[in-house]
């Protein structure tokens, strides 16, 4: 059911910049108000349509992210099955450790983006490419952009509320891609398809199956998945959603941006100079 339910009719559409009316991508001149769409300069309306263009963004600064804690840490990381990082490399990739987030709140961004070991970044960058590419197709890249942007935040909030301030080191895009997940379903519950439920059974038990393999933050897959879950219902019930793109491309580029300057803040906070001084005391 994943792929027929995700294909969207409007790829490669166009939105002009003036009245918001919405033309074939080989229009020269908007529908509406007859303004040439061609010759106004680079816009968001070429970027978001690339194909894929979001999925490969996250895509790119999450690998961005874990090369520059490769470089910091000075050898490659397994984690999982072999050993990990340096607190220092995970603190200035933007990891979320002890009570940081709440002198850091920007590390609830920054955390999203980075990843402790290459199996960690593989599994998560497969989950990505997979849900990413079909999720972006029908909803659109802004709105998927903004979607990895929330609930990736909010899983690291509920991770937050769980741990509280003897949080242990925690990073990762698994929230959001959580998010994903609970998106499909509240899309699917919205239209009330009856395979629904076991579609819901087989996500919570491979969720189940994958936290007894390795050790995950399941307090932030839950809240990644809680808030896809009512984005998907939210978007569902959206009754004429090329209205609003214009905004969701803005608050796409805003949290690209966001992230970005997330990771900076991180990599050049003197948090990591106290991460630095207790792998010294270990011997790291």
């Amino acid at each position: 059911t994943g792929p027929a339910l995700l294909r969207s009719p409007a790829v490669g559409s166009r939105v002009c910049r003036a009245c918001g009316g919405l033309n074939g991508e080989d229009e020269a001149r908007c529908y509406r108000c007859g303004k040439p769409l061609a010759g106004m300069g680079p816009s968001l309306n070429e970027l978001f349509n690339q194909p894929a263009i979001a999925t490969r963004i996250l895509l790119a600064l999450c690998c961005v992210d874990f090369a520059y804690l490769v470089w910091v840490n000075g050898s490659l990381p397994l984690a999982i099955i072999g050993p990990g990082p340096s607190l220092e490399s995970m603190v200035r990739s933007g990891a979320l450790f002890l009570d940081f987030a709440s002198r850091e709140p920007w590390r609830l961004l920054a955390a999203v983006y980075s990843h402790l070991g290459v199996l960690h970044l593989g599994m998560n960058m497969m989950a990505l490419v997979q849900f990413g590419r079909a999720i972006e197709d029908r909803l659109g890249s802004a709105r998927l952009v903004v979607l990895f942007t929330v609930t990736g935040i909010v899983g690291f909030l509920a991770s937050m509320l769980w741990y509280g301030p003897e949080s242990p080191p925690t990073a990762g895009a698994s929230g959001a891609l959580f998010g994903f997940v609970g998106y499909l379903i509240g899309v699917l519950h919205a239209r009330k398809d009856p395979n629904t439920r076991s579609i819901v059974m087989q996500q919570l038990a491979y969720a189940v199956a994958f936290a007894l393999l390795v050790p995950v933050n399941n307090a932030a897959h839950l809240g990644g998945f809680v808030s896809g879950f009512a984005a998907g219902r939210l978007f569902h019930l959206e009754r004429n959603p090329h209205r609003a793109e214009p905004v969701f491309r803005v608050l796409a580029v805003l949290s690209l941006l966001a992230a970005v300057a997330s990771m900076v803040l991180s990599a050049t906070s003197p948090l990591g100079q106290l991460a630095h001084a207790y792998d010294l005391a270990l011997g790291r």
